[in-house]
C-alpha cells in the first residue's frame, strides 16, 4: 500500500510539473510556433 501511495504521489507530482511546463511552453514557445505555422500555411 505504501509503495502504491508513493507512486500515486509521484504521478500526481509529475502530472502537475508537466502541466506547468506545457503551459509555459504554450505561453512562450506556443506563440512563436503558431506564428511559424501560419507563415508556412500562407
Amino acid at each position: 500500500m505504501t509503495i502504491n501511495t508513493n507512486l500515486d504521489k509521484i504521478k500526481k507530482y509529475l502530472a502537475t510539473e508537466f502541466t506547468t511546463y506545457a503551459l509555459l511552453l504554450d505561453g512562450e514557445w506556443g506563440i512563436r510556433f503558431k506564428r511559424v505555422k501560419k507563415e508556412n500555411i500562407l
